[in-house]
């Protein structure tokens, strides 16, 4: 989706929709009125918390209400827990201007947890 997320990354006018300007299937949400992208493996579906003046731009800080993942990316941990995937998902980022970021190498190491570690030493 590389270039359909780029393609609706420009400065389009507020009465110019991304999602028909490009072609984009919509989807319905769960918790949020808005739509979210068929297509994307991973949604996450925001209400605003807080808006912070950066400068010339604005940080733009949500709160996550609903997580949806495709089971095409989805992991089932132990437990019974879901986890997209990183390495299925192959996560794009911008990084400004035409520029973006791919996924570079991954590391893995496991974290204890507490029940595990020793509390004598």
């Amino acid at each position: 989706m590389f270039e359909v997320i780029n393609a609706t990354s420009t400065d389009y006018p507020p009465d110019v929709s991304e999602f028909d300007a490009e072609g984009v299937e919509r989807e319905a949400s769960v918790t949020v009125a808005p739509p979210r992208v068929a297509d994307s493996p991973v949604a996450l579906e925001c209400v605003l918390h807080q808006v912070i003046p950066m400068g010339d731009c604005h940080l733009v800080i949500g709160e996550v209400k609903h997580v949806a993942v495709s089971e095409s990316v989805a992991r089932v941990l132990e437990g019974g827990r879901i986890h997209p995937e990183i390495e299925a998902l192959a996560p794009l980022s911008r990084l400004g201007r035409d520029q973006w970021g791919l996924l570079g190498e991954i590391r893995r190491i496991r974290r204890v947890p507490f029940s595990e570690k020793r509390t004598a030493r």
